[in-house]
């Protein structure tokens, strides 16, 4: 802004205080040219940082985009995602596949459990209800209602023994550490 200078100053001797002031026009011309052209700068600076930033997590971000799109796509006869390469995407993209196999083999061990749990509990339950279907036709003698009722026991039996194997099954699935392995 404007300066001021005062000094004393001896003409013919004699004192004088002078005093001077003056204004710098073309200094804050460029003093606010700077400031302009900082701020413009900062402005400018300011968007290159937000566009290449934006940019940069665009790019770094495509190959999850595609692995979403491959997982969103995904269909269990597909049972593979294809995701090539090296890097961490494809990592995950294995890793995920693994999971995948994992699971569709629990699937399909589920699904010959249940095939062959319905068959094991279905023959023995058919032949008490038939034994029971075969005593109610007709009036017995206490023989023949002895036997067919040691028939049901013994197919009620059976049927018990399957239950049980099952949970026991079921429990060694769920607590592994808890069942007793030795050598067949």
């Amino acid at each position: 802004g404007q300066k001021t200078i005062t000094f004393n100053h001896i003409y013919l001797g004699k004192e004088y205080l002078v005093k001077a002031s003056a204004t710098d026009i073309y200094g804050l011309q460029e003093i606010n040219y700077l400031v302009n052209l900082i701020l413009f700068l900062l402005l400018v600076t300011f968007v290159f940082i937000i566009f290449t930033g934006f940019y940069n997590a665009y790019w770094s971000l495509k190959p999850f985009r595609k692995l979403i799109s491959e997982i969103e796509s995904f269909n269990i006869n597909k049972k593979r995602l294809n995701i090539s390469g090296t890097d961490e995407v494809a990592q995950l993209s294995h890793s995920f596949n693994n999971i995948l196999d994992q699971l569709i083999k629990a699937y399909d061990d589920q699904k010959s459990f249940v095939s062959h749990v319905s068959h094991e509990l279905r023959t023995p339950i058919t032949a008490l209800i038939g034994n029971v279907e075969i005593t109610l036709k007709k009036d017995r003698t206490a023989e023949e209602y002895r036997e067919i009722v040691q028939s049901t026991y013994e197919d009620g039996i059976k049927i018990a023994q399957i239950i049980n194997g099952f949970l026991e099954l079921a429990e060694a699935n769920l607590a592994p550490e808890n069942v007793a392995m030795s050598d067949v």
